[in-house]
């Protein structure tokens, strides 16, 4: 066994928790699930309505705000913009606020969210990230508290490369918090990125812009990274 990131054999294991102390990468190695069931049905009823609860909109959407104030400077008003797990909509919200709406899709496998999202006007893909088929080349491709749900993180970088324009941005928000437990019940997270994991994830086909560590409540539940990926010319 290796890790899932950068290959090496420097591993610990506990139960479902495999650590990789070459790139501090931590794994939790659950099975594949029925995606697009669970994040429409048992993943907004285990976590989304009870994070509605916890915080209310008003505090969501200011951690949306948040995320747009940091990462304002590599986003352009013209761009096409692809927001990749659409969710409660939070930051759609704040980007039509800035921006305008005209330019904006989201990818969202939920079926309830699709349509909230679409209610609003926006172009949606109703499907999972690599199951987007369109000619569209986005300028900007977001994703936040996305990556670490993908089991084949490769998976998502490789359709990223495919789906962003030549010298596109791809915007990545991570949680990096490894305190983990090997008795934590599956919520949907197999992944808990390091600098170095995330580095070696985005290999030589991006150029790193920004790698800014959120505290917690500012961005997010906790500590985070977001980051801003140029794409390389092809």
């Amino acid at each position: 066994m290796s890790c899932i990131v950068c290959d090496s054999h420097k591993i610990t294991k506990h139960d479902k928790v495999i650590a990789c102390q070459q790139c501090g990468h931590v794994y939790r190695d659950f099975g594949k699930i029925n995606e697009k069931n669970y994040y429409t049905n048992e993943y907004r009823q285990k976590i989304v309505k009870n994070n509605e609860i916890i915080r209310p909109k008003e505090k969501l959407k200011q951690r949306a705000l948040n995320i747009y104030k940091i990462i304002n400077d590599y986003i352009k008003n013209d761009f096409t913009f692809l927001e990749v797990g659409f969710g409660e909509g939070h930051f759609a919200e704040v980007y039509a606020e800035q921006n305008g709406d005209k330019n904006y899709y989201c990818c969202e496998m939920s079926e309830l969210h699709s349509q909230e999202a679409k209610k609003r006007g926006l172009q949606v893909f109703n499907c999972g990230f690599q199951d987007i088929d369109t000619e569209i080349r986005f300028d900007a491709i977001a994703s936040f508290d996305v990556l670490e749900h993908i089991r084949n993180p490769y998976e998502y970088i490789e359709k990223l490369e495919t789906l962003l324009s030549v010298n596109g941005v791809a915007i990545i928000q991570v949680p990096t918090d490894r305190r983990l437990h090997s008795e934590t019940p599956f919520d949907g997270h197999y992944h808990y990125f390091s600098k170095q994991s995330l580095n070696k994830l985005m290999g030589n086909k991006f150029r790193n812009l920004l790698f800014y560590k959120s505290q917690r409540g500012e961005c997010a539940n906790g500590p985070e990274f977001l980051t801003v990926w140029k794409k390389e010319k092809e």
